[in-house]
């Protein structure tokens, strides 16, 4: 064997070896652990700002006196800052007595009864929880007669979410999995203010796998199939010299079978569910275990593959049957087994149109997303694979050594063979649309294959 056989053989080891360590050593209690630090990083910084913001009772003051009466360079300065303090994601309320006089935002709401209720509480920082998710509250007083409430978003939770109200931690540019919950009360993972009081609790249903190191080992994980293709690859061609091109073909077709069976019954596509190119998008799946665009890509990439070794590895030898019956048999199955791979693309091409929530709006493409790009790279792969295939199967055809006038009446065959699969087929495809479209598809590919000059 070559040196690049063991090479690849060490790097799957290495590859699949890190992806395992990195994968399933690291517990779901260590997870929770950076999840909470992460949400006390993003609380404390905010903390922080509101602190400094109830400490400048200069510019407190001025706002509920008024500042009409201040120099020009004063107003702008204060309406400045009261616009950079209006983009902030908490709010803080000052109170007049009993009277709201001052509103940063209204991200968080209260109610003048739940103000009069909490302005009978104690000075104190607590968890609060309002309608549109958990805050932490801080309450001050800052003179006698004048109060502030200020509420930082610890989670945001609607009671009906959407894509425009998602449940998720207030974290910044650090997203926790929607596995993770918080809970008022607990024992382990505190998530407490800068002053070290415990607002609430974090606990998972799930295994809370962070999105950080699981993309890391999805790529890890595709770094190691990429080396056990390139070794079943170079296995295969070796198969082929030293013995016939059949047993090659049979190595490839056998191995990329049971591979995909294992990652099917290990749950690969499921372990990484979260990914949005794993996540369900077909509503009637295309194949058995096929319920997302990465699993399609998955199959069209081995399609491609064996597409590819094929016309490489495999060649098509003369067929020089004496029988003309046998002969005519085999080119018209041929034929038939392009038209039936054409109504598999088409299949395919509804499913992702008409059968999934993938966005094909080409009439705006701003509204297409990273969903649509990897769906139409599918398309222009799952193209590819059925041109090789095509051209394998009309290079198998004309090594028949049919006349043309016979491979005519072979395609006549071969779609009168196809109609009961069109009519009974769940395609939505009209017959004579397809009839006519494949037509022309082989009698160009016969054209393609037949003069010498136009083949590959």
């Amino acid at each position: 064997m070559k040196k690049r056989t063991y090479y690849a053989i060490a790097a799957i080891l290495l590859f699949f070896g890190l992806g395992a360590a990195l994968d399933f050593g690291v517990t779901k209690e260590d997870h929770l652990e950076t999840y909470m630090h992460r949400i006390e990083r993003s609380l404390h910084k905010k903390e922080s700002e509101v602190y400094s913001f109830l400490s400048d009772t200069g510019f407190i003051f001025r706002q509920l006196r008024g500042v009409e009466y201040l120099p020009s360079p004063q107003q702008k300065a204060d309406l400045d800052h009261l616009l950079d303090l209006s983009q902030k994601q908490y709010n803080i309320r000052l109170y007049y007595k009993d009277s709201l006089v001052y509103w940063l935002n209204n991200r968080a709401y209260l109610s003048p009864e739940q103000a009069v209720a909490l302005s009978k509480e104690p000075e104190k920082v607590r968890l609060l929880r309002l309608p549109n998710g958990y805050f932490e509250l801080i309450k001050q007083k800052l003179s006698e007669d004048v109060m502030a409430l200020a509420m930082i978003p610890i989670k945001r939770e609607f009671s009906r979410k959407s894509d425009f109200l998602p449940n998720e931690f207030v974290t910044d540019d650090f997203p926790i999995p929607p596995d993770v919950f918080l809970k008022e009360s607990g024992k382990d993972f505190a998530i407490k203010s800068m002053y070290g009081v415990p607002l609430a609790w974090l606990d998972a249903t799930g295994p809370a796998k962070d999105q950080a190191n699981l993309q890391l080992v999805f790529f890890i994980y595709v770094l190691g199939f990429i080396c056990i293709g390139i070794l079943i690859n170079d296995l295969a061609v070796l198969l082929v010299r030293r013995y016939k091109p059949w047993v090659g073909a049979a190595f490839v077709l056998g191995s990329v079978i049971f591979i995909r069976y294992l990652t099917i019954q290990f749950g690969f596509s499921q372990h990484f569910a979260t990914f949005q190119t794993f996540s369900k998008v077909f509503t009637d799946p295309i194949l058995e275990g096929v319920n997302s665009l990465g699993e399609l890509l998955i199959n069209i990439i081995l399609l491609v593959w064996m597409m590819v070794f094929f016309n490489r590895e495999f060649q098509v030898k003369e067929f020089n049957h004496p029988s003309m019956a046998i002969r005519f048999g085999l080119t018209a199955l041929n034929f038939f087994s392009v038209n039936l791979a054409m109504l598999m693309v088409c299949s395919i091409f509804k499913s992702i149109i008409l059968d999934s929530s993938i966005v094909f709006d080409f009439e705006n493409v701003f509204n297409l997303n990273s969903q649509s790009v990897l769906a139409m790279v599918g398309v222009v792969l799952l193209l590819l694979a059925f041109f090789l295939f095509s051209h394998r199967m009309m290079q198998a055809i004309y090594k028949v050594g049919l006349s043309k006038n016979w491979r005519l009446g072979a395609v006549a065959v071969s779609l009168l063979a196809s109609v009961p699969v069109v009519v009974y087929g769940d395609l939505k495809l009209p017959v004579a649309y397809f009839l006519t479209a494949a037509l022309i598809y082989l009698i160009v590919f016969e054209f393609f294959v037949e003069v010498r000059t136009m083949s590959l």
